[in-house]
């Protein structure tokens, strides 16, 4: 005999297997949204740009807005911006990191993965070892305007000490000053001038050439971003293709069916008749 589970409990197991409604389906993530923000990601890389800067958010904000495009292409409501897309990223870092103590507490035996499972793993190790090695780098444009601001310290300390050497040479050869005496101070102060007005030059020189380098990295990646977008664009559409030829597939499918289903009523209904025909000439 089996025992009859009562009725309370199959209610609950049912609750717990429930299908989620279309609402919820339509604001969740799914693993092909999940791999296009990990390869946006490595290509974007958020973290040259140190922790907490203007820069970093704004690398957030472009990804957020590469993925645009994918809202109509899984038929989504989720909102992208900085925060989701940065949010999502960490929440795939805890799940990844919970899924490895998972399988090391299991004496190593990992659960098998599917392919696009398996380059989620692969997405996030990778991304992981770009924010270490970011974090260990200096960044560049920090060490660069660290330098620059050194320099104009040195120049003004530089000019402050002759300054100051010229005036105590002044104060101290005031009662047998000589033409030439002041011919150096005026030679030397030339050459203080001179010397800023080159360091000055320079600068600009390193400005132009820093801003004409920042304007280039600015035009490759745009071109780049256009690559992705028209790149998510050829794929929307031949999603969309695909999913047309299924529904003219299933619409040929259902046509054969009904035409087979109408032969079959006809054949039917032809031997019925030939039947009746056969009974009532044996009458």
């Amino acid at each position: 005999m089996t025992d009859k589970k009562p009725a309370g409990e199959e209610d609950g197991r049912e609750k717990l297997i429930s299908k989620p409604t279309d609402k919820k389906k339509k604001s969740q993530w799914n693993e092909g949204m999940e791999v296009c923000l990990l390869r946006e990601l490595v290509v974007q890389n958020p973290f040259r740009h140190r922790h907490g800067t203007q820069e970093r958010g704004k690398v957030w904000e472009q990804v957020a807005t590469a993925l645009q495009p994918l809202t109509e292409a899984f038929k989504t409501a989720i909102t992208l911006n900085q925060r989701t897309v940065r949010d999502k990223y960490k929440g795939l870092k805890a799940k990844l990191k919970h899924a490895n103590n998972k399988d090391r507490a299991a004496s190593g035996i990992s659960t098998e993965e599917t392919d696009t499972q398996r380059e989620i793993r692969d997405l996030l190790e990778q991304l992981d070892e770009m924010e270490c090695d970011a974090e260990l780098i200096p960044s560049q444009k920090k060490d660069e305007e660290e330098k620059k601001r050194l320099d104009g310290v040195e120049m003004q300390k530089l000019m402050l000490e002759r300054f100051s050497e010229t005036k105590k040479r002044q104060s101290g050869e005031s009662t047998c000053t000589t033409p030439r005496k002041r011919r150096n101070n005026g030679t030397e102060t030339f050459s203080i001038l001179e010397r800023k007005i080159e360091l000055d030059q320079e600068f600009r020189k390193e400005e132009m050439m820093r801003r004409k380098e920042e304007e280039e990295r600015r035009k490759q990646e745009e071109k780049e971003r256009n690559l992705r977008f028209e790149f998510l664009q050829q794929q929307q559409n031949q999603h969309q293709q695909q999913m047309q030829q299924q529904q003219q597939q299933m619409q040929h499918l259902v046509l054969q069916q009904q035409q087979f289903m109408q032969q079959q009523a006809q054949q039917t209904q032809t031997i019925m008749m030939a039947l009746l025909k056969s009974l009532e000439k044996k009458d």
